[in-house]
């Protein structure tokens, strides 16, 4: 059963990306949004107001509630978005087959010959300006395929995400100019800041900028060599998505990895001590 149709495949082709709408369901995502909610109650005494409401991880008090507590305590809130990472409802969501199955059509290979790599689930907060990365290709991170079009992002959306609230933007057919190197800005230097390999403002501008705004329960898939950056977001919430990084195992270029344990080194400290 294909997933894809030929217009779409050549769309993807063309342009770099493609948004798939209804690849899961609003149970589903759901099941998202109430881990963020989960995690959140292993390390802040909520409020009883908050608990009383019908679905609270989906109200927009939830979200007052979670930016004070970054604004508070940046450290632990650190450990509380570190946490979510870890949990097995992110891992079943980004491996699902409906993700999956679509990954192979576009990387024209067998779901059954697929990696993945850096899932997270993010948490992007109004007005944030320590983690809002700029134009990029993900291919400057991940080094499983030489070639970046052997390896896709694939973004869920958590909720509708428009231009207000931040959603990714992108720069159609960019990705035919292939990897540019990487050309940081500066490494990643404390849980706070997100680091950042950049693509120069004059490899962008003779490209269109879009931004990818989709309906909740929607998939976006990205070239690993399409310039990319995070959007702005100027709501009172947070921006809430799921990623994975596929990769193609057949491809000659796929280079085998493993995965080095990084540890929230504040809350380990806290736990086991200096």
């Amino acid at each position: 059963m294909a997933f894809l149709s030929s217009d779409e495949k050549h769309f993807y082709e063309s342009n770099g990306y493609i948004i798939l709408p209804n690849v899961f369901d609003l149970s589903e995502t759901d099941s998202l949004r109430k881990l963020v909610f989960d995690t959140y109650r292993k390390f802040v005494d909520v409020r009883q107001e908050l608990l009383d409401l019908k679905d609270p991880w989906n109200q927009s008090d939830f979200d007052h509630d979670l930016l004070r507590f970054r604004e508070n305590d940046p450290k632990l809130f650190g450990a509380m978005y570190d946490t979510a990472q870890n949990n097995l409802r992110l891992s079943r969501l980004v491996t699902s087959d409906g993700l999956a199955l679509r990954a192979a059509e576009l990387l024209n290979t067998s779901s059954d010959m697929l990696a993945t790599s850096g899932h997270y689930l993010r948490m992007d907060a109004p007005e944030d300006s320590r983690n809002v990365l700029k134009w990029h290709q993900d291919r400057a991170y991940y080094h499983q395929n030489k070639n970046g079009n052997n390896g896709l992002v694939a973004t869920v959306a958590l909720q509708d995400l428009s231009e207000q609230n931040g959603a990714l933007r992108v720069c159609p057919g960019s990705h035919a100019e292939g990897f540019l190197g990487v050309r940081g800005e500066g490494s990643k230097t404390s849980y706070e800041v997100s680091e950042q390999l950049t693509v120069s403002a004059s490899d962008v501008a003779s490209y269109e900028e879009v931004s990818m705004n989709m309906k909740r329960g929607s998939v976006l898939f990205i070239n690993m060599n399409l310039f990319h950056r995070s959007g702005h977001n100027s709501s009172n919430c947070f921006r809430f998505t799921a990623l994975t990084r596929i990769h193609k195992i057949a491809a000659d270029d796929y280079v085998p990895f493993g995965i080095i344990f990084n540890y929230n080194e504040y809350y380990k400290e806290k736990i086991h001590g200096g």
